[in-house]
């Protein structure tokens, strides 16, 4: 372990900025592989056991309005998270794999310009990933949301049932949220 006392004598392999998603992920991976890394955040450790307002009840708010963060949270005054975790302090955790149609909007759509690389090109990328991070859902095999190697999926709530046997009349399927 590094001493916090004497960070600012140790040499680094990598400095890495923001501990959100693609930071945190990072860091972890280049850690693991020897490396001596560092990350700086800008903004505090959230406690997040009393920072979000998410779990409480409407009533328990004034004019029923939900706040994401209780009032007052140091890093969380405007649009940006700044905090350690960044923008995963916000994430629920869906996880969705971009389809062939995601790549190729002018092809499909007429719109925008087709990205130089396929669907396919990142799938040994979101196999890694799903894994380490847990990803959990069905093989549905639909089209715009490819199918990964997931974990079994959460299973459906009393309400998603009720959803579900709606849908059925109307002949659409309800999947599973693929989540973290």
């Amino acid at each position: 372990g590094i001493d916090p006392m004497n960070v600012n004598q140790t040499i680094f392999d990598v400095c890495v900025v923001g501990s959100g998603a693609c930071g945190g992920t990072l860091s972890s991976r280049l850690a693991r592989a020897g490396l001596n890394v560092i990350v700086l955040e800008g903004g505090p450790k959230i406690d997040t056991s009393r920072a979000f307002n998410t779990h409480a009840l409407p009533y328990e708010f004034k004019n029923r309005k939900i706040p994401i963060m209780a009032p007052g949270v140091d890093g969380f005054n405007d649009d940006r998270a700044r905090g350690v975790g960044g923008k995963t302090l916000f994430w629920n955790a869906v996880a969705w794999r971009l389809s062939q149609r995601d790549f190729k909007g002018q092809t499909y759509e007429g719109a925008g310009v087709d990205w130089p690389i396929q669907s396919a090109d990142l799938t040994p990328y979101y196999d890694q990933i799903e894994q380490e991070i847990g990803v959990c859902g069905n093989a549905d095999h639909l089209e715009d949301l490819p199918d990964g190697n997931f974990l079994p999926p959460l299973p459906l709530r009393c309400s998603d049932r009720i959803i579900e046997r709606g849908a059925a009349r109307l002949g659409i399927k309800v999947i599973s949220v693929r989540k973290a």
